[in-house]
C-alpha cells in the first residue's frame, strides 16, 4: 500500500519536537507530551528549535511517504561518531559500523531498540532533497538527506536493511 500525502511544515516541526521531547520521556508520557506538543503554536515551536532547522523546514513542501533506507544519507556527525562511517546512504553506514562500532552509539541504539516498535509508529523520520544537509563532496549524492531521526534509521537498518519506513519528506 502506497503513503503518500501532503503535510503542512508545523506538522513536521511538531514532530521534531515531540521527538526531542520523548529522549528524555518514558512511552507511559507519550500521550501527555503529544497533547502539549500539539497545543504548541508556531511561535512556541519557533523556540524549541534552532534557527537554522526552522529556516530549512520553511523553506520546503512537505509530504509524509514510505521511503527505502538504502535512498536516506545519515548526517555526517550523527552521534558523534567519524564522519568516515557516514559518507555513504543508512545501509552502508550500518554495514561500516557493524564492524566496529562506537561504544557511544551502542549504547543509545541499546535504549532505543527497547522502543522501536513505539518510535516506528510514532515517530517518523524528517527528510529533505539529497545534497541539502550532506553537502560535503566526500558523501554518496543520496535521495534524502536525514535531518532528524539518524539513529533511528540506523536501528531500524540494523533489523530490516532493505525496510521502508514512514517519512516527513521536504521537497
Amino acid at each position: 500500500m502506497s503513503t503518500f500525502y501532503k503535510v503542512d511544515t508545523i506538522d513536521v516541526k511538531k514532530i521534531f519536537t515531540l521527538a526531542e521531547l520523548m529522549i528524555e520521556r518514558s512511552v507511559e508520557d507519550f500521550l501527555d507530551v503529544q497533547s502539549e506538543v500539539e497545543a504548541m503554536n508556531t511561535r512556541q515551536l519557533r523556540k524549541k528549535i534552532c534557527r537554522s532547522r526552522i529556516a530549512r523546514y520553511d523553506s520546503f513542501d512537505w509530504t509524509f511517504q514510505r521511503v527505502q533506507l538504502s535512498d536516506c544519507g545519515v548526517w555526517p556527525n550523527m552521534c558523534g561518531i567519524d564522519s568516515r562511517y557516514c559518507l555513504g546512504n543508512v545501509v552502508q553506514t550500518v554495514a561500516l559500523l557493524k564492524q566496529t562500532i562506537p561504544s557511544s552509539l551502542e549504547e543509545k541504539l541499546r535504549t532505543m531498540k527497547q522502543r522501536q516498535k513505539f518510535m516506528i509508529d510514532n515517530l517518523p523520520i524528517i527528510l529533505v532533497r539529497g545534497g541539502t544537509i550532506r553537502n560535503n563532496p566526500h558523501c554518496t549524492q543520496t535521495k534524502f538527506d536525514i535531518d532528524d531521526g539518524n539513529a533511528r534509521a540506523v536501528l531500524y537498518c540494523l533489523e530490516d536493511p532493505k525496510k521502508e519506513v514512514l517519512a516527513f519528506v521536504g521537497s
